[in-house]
């Protein structure tokens, strides 16, 4: 036979063994599928198996309700967490009192001495044995000090226990009014009754908002005819 006739049939042989070969399944020796076979095309599938998290959580960090200065004992704060993966949280306020648990939770800061204060609040996130934590910082005022009337007649002596607000005023340097059933309340409001000394009654009902830095009452004087007035107190230093 012609030594062309040979090549020429070696090769029809090898393209023939090409065609019946098997074609490969993608299986590794232990059964793990990494690819489908589909008429000679293979196809990639995605990996099964549980989601992995990674700690520290990425993006962890604290959200809260408060805009600027909370009042002592009244202005209720509420936590929440960002960019955290499942799992369980506990919360320290960094006042003392017992961390508390839950993904959204709420505390009351107090500051009774009447300076302002700063607490480091610290969530500590826990899933699968790993933790992550972060922090944020809180500022909280009372309303204890002197307050100065804008209209430079009036000097407040505000006193505050608790919700409970206690004090007087002074007219002129003079005239004395005795704050009775006085009370700050959730978010800002504060309320208490102007006492007139000669007489014993109710001179005004005042009804005051504290504004975000705790540096200002702002409302009215409802006086006991009838008619109020706008009035604005501001902290001295």
């Amino acid at each position: 036979m012609a030594k062309g006739s040979n090549r020429s049939l070696l090769l029809q042989v090898f393209a023939l063994a090409l065609v019946l070969a098997p074609i490969s399944s993608g299986c590794t020796g232990g059964g793990e599928c990494r690819s489908i076979n589909c008429g000679g095309l293979t196809t990639p599938t995605a990996p099964t198996g549980p989601p992995v998290v990674s700690f520290p959580s990425p993006g962890l960090s604290i959200e809260s309700s408060l805009t600027g200065t909370a009042v002592s004992a009244a202005t209720v704060v509420r936590f929440g967490t960002q960019g955290a993966a499942d799992g369980t949280y506990s919360w320290d306020f960094g006042d003392g009192t017992s961390p508390v648990a839950g993904a959204l939770v709420t505390h009351i800061f107090r500051a009774d001495e009447g300076t302002l204060k700063t607490f480091t609040v610290v969530v500590t996130q826990t899933s699968n044995g790993r933790q992550s934590t972060a922090n944020a910082t809180i500022s909280v005022r009372s309303l204890t000090g002197t307050w100065d009337q804008t209209d430079g007649k009036d000097v407040f002596d505000i006193v505050q226990k608790g919700t409970a607000l206690t004090g007087f005023d002074l007219v002129n340097n003079a005239v004395r009014h005795e704050m009775d059933n006085g009370s700050v309340s959730d978010p800002r409001s504060v309320t208490w009754d102007r006492r007139d000394n000669e007489t014993g009654g109710v001179q005004d009902r005042v009804s005051l908002t504290v504004n975000d830095a705790v540096t200002q009452l702002t409302g009215t004087f409802t006086h006991r005819n009838g008619s109020s007035e706008t009035v604005t107190l501001i902290r001295r230093p």
